[in-house]
């Protein structure tokens, strides 16, 4: 979501296709992003959740922007694990890789540069 507000910004300004992919590249070599959601989206042409997710559970989005090798989205990944363990939650289901996050999915989605 940072690189397309980014990008959309300075192409809004007067930059070209080729500045705006530049410094789109740019950014996903120094950005990441973690989600959390606490509730599935519904798809419109099952109109029912996709997944469920107890009360007890959460599920956890590792999102690379594009920049970060899939090894180090796992490191994030482990460490977010440690952490939700350590207060008693669940991992119920797990997304690493280029991901993203859509509908009404309940949650937060955080970049942090790297």
């Amino acid at each position: 979501m940072i690189v397309e507000k980014l990008v959309g910004s300075l192409a809004e300004s007067g930059a070209d296709l080729e500045q705006c992919k530049a410094f789109g590249d740019r950014i996903n070599r120094h950005t990441a992003s973690m989600g959390v959601a606490f509730s599935s989206c519904t798809v419109s042409a099952m109109g029912t959740l996709t997944f469920k997710i107890g009360d007890d559970e959460i599920e956890v989005l590792i999102n690379g922007l594009g920049g970060t090798p899939l090894g180090e989205l796992y490191l994030l990944f482990n460490s977010a694990r440690l952490s939700l363990q350590e207060r008693g939650l669940d991992v119920a289901r797990v997304e690493v890789g280029s991901l993203r996050t859509s509908l009404e999915m309940a949650g937060a989605r955080s970049p942090c540069a790297c």
